[in-house]
């Protein structure tokens, strides 16, 4: 999907934060660009989806994101 311009790597971090009653996972995708556009990395990333999924109350529950929509740009 990235092609060989395009480097990713990643780091994840999951806790339970009984202060506020959540699990809290976060997640930081770092992608080395070179000349490719933003906007031609949010058109790859826009056919790209992430299901999560965790028990609430008992029951699983799961959520699916697009990756394109959650994506933020930092220089």
């Amino acid at each position: 999907m990235l092609g060989s311009d395009l480097y990713l790597g990643a780091k994840y971090k999951e806790y339970n934060d009984e202060k506020s009653a959540q699990f809290v996972h976060e997640a930081e995708i770092i992608l080395y660009t070179g000349e490719v556009s933003k906007e031609e990395i949010k058109s790859m990333l826009d056919s790209g989806k992430v299901q999560l999924g965790w028990d609430y109350k008992g029951e699983r529950v799961f959520q699916i994101y697009n990756i394109g929509d959650t994506v933020v740009f930092i220089k």
